[in-house]
């Protein structure tokens, strides 16, 4: 299991390379540590949501916006 002080470590590592800045690791950070030490997924964006549950941005957007029994 990952522990919060790595998972932390690598979520800041990333952001740096992505040209986040840190108010923007610390925003994340808090957000993310209670649900990370309840075993639940930090869910950042839509991008991400679609990459933990496997499906494309393209059906996800699509399901998102669908009107009532279009999908």
């Amino acid at each position: 299991m990952v522990k919060w002080e790595d998972y932390e470590r690598a979520f800041a590592q990333a952001a740096a390379d992505a040209g986040h800045d840190e108010a923007y690791v610390r925003r994340c950070m808090t957000y993310a540590e209670p649900l990370f030490r309840k075993g639940l997924p930090p869910i950042y964006d839509q991008v991400h949501l679609c990459g933990l549950v496997g499906y494309s941005t393209n059906y996800v957007f699509a399901a998102a916006n669908a009107t009532e029994g279009v999908i």
